[in-house]
């Protein structure tokens, strides 16, 4: 149900951002707030003993000044229908409708150490003109890699790195000795 709710909620909010041209804009501002929906926030704007008058001063006193009127109502409306516990949960939601709404591919990069910016660039260019389509690119060092890169992009690994060769020649040394 409560995967359901958030989907109903970020679908809703999609179909404003992009009626109105703002899905980029929307986006960023999901992300900002999900950035502020710490465990304690969430549990006080869900509280059953504090008032929804208490709530949405809490919001306004929070976002009032420095957030588009379009999420304070949303954030208000999440109170009034007792949904805010769901709202870490609806940013996730309508990032994924945004990335399905784009045709965006997400690529999982494992380095054994930290890219350069110069490299970073020449990936994802080699990436975009393989599938030919946008692709974001989440970056991670894992020093357990000893060199070279990992990429993972739905269900296809892309695995150059030393510690996947040298398991490769292992096994390879294991069948030839058998």
């Amino acid at each position: 149900m409560a995967d359901s709710l958030a989907k109903a909620y970020a679908l809703a909010l999609f179909e404003i951002a992009a009626d109105e041209g703002k899905c980029e804009e929307y986006r960023q501002i999901m992300h900002e707030l999900k950035e502020t929906f710490d465990q304690k926030f969430v549990q006080l704007l869900s509280h059953p003993k504090i008032s929804r008058k208490e709530k949405k001063a809490c919001i306004d006193k929070v976002y009032g000044k420095s957030l588009d009127p379009v999420f304070i109502h949303f954030l208000k409306v999440l109170i009034d229908k007792n949904r805010f516990q769901y709202a870490t949960a609806i940013c996730d939601e309508f990032d994924q409708k945004y990335i399905e709404y784009f045709n965006i591919i997400q690529a999982f990069v494992y380095s054994a150490c930290k890219l350069s910016e110069d490299e970073r660039q020449r990936l994802e260019i080699k990436l975009k003109n393989k599938y030919q389509c946008p692709i974001e690119c989440y970056y991670q060092v894992d020093p357990s890699l000893i060199a070279g890169i990992k990429v993972v992009i739905q269900d296809e690994v892309m695995d150059n790195t030393a510690i996947n060769r040298l398991n490769k020649m292992k096994e390879h040394i294991n069948v030839k000795v058998r």
